[in-house]
């Protein structure tokens, strides 16, 4: 004899779809500020020479998307905490920082991909 109600409703996960949905939205805000970070160091170190002044304030402005993008990330993603601190100590280390925003940036791109987003150059479109 089948033990369960016919006329119970079906059980669904409703809140973990929204959960899912709330973090990948994370991932993609920070992955664009990733991005605008990356993009923002390469002009900075185009303008160094010429414009010492407008270098250092891209610098100080990419280090602060850097690091909003990556705690946005670091939610979305769910990353361990000995992770954030790592990549947050890389920001201050020449050419190290770039390396681990790039690394950082493939990560989430895969992770938007196998959720069923589209991501072009510039993050989610």
């Amino acid at each position: 004899m089948n033990n369960t109600n016919p006329y119970q409703s079906p059980q669904t996960q409703v809140s973990f779809q929204q959960d899912n949905t709330a973090l990948l939205e994370q991932v993609a805000a920070g992955q664009k500020l990733v991005i605008y970070s990356i993009l923002a160091n390469f002009l900075g170190a185009a303008l160094r020479a010429p414009f010492p002044a407008l270098y250092w304030l891209l610098a100080v402005a990419a280090l602060v998307m850097a690091i909003w993008g990556l705690v946005k990330l670091g939610r979305g993603m769910e990353a361990s905490m000995l992770g954030k601190v790592f990549a947050f100590i890389c920001l201050f280390i020449p050419l190290v920082n770039l390396l681990v925003l790039i690394s950082i940036n493939f990560r989430a791109s895969r992770l938007l991909r196998e959720a069923g987003y589209e991501v072009g150059l510039l993050g989610v479109k």
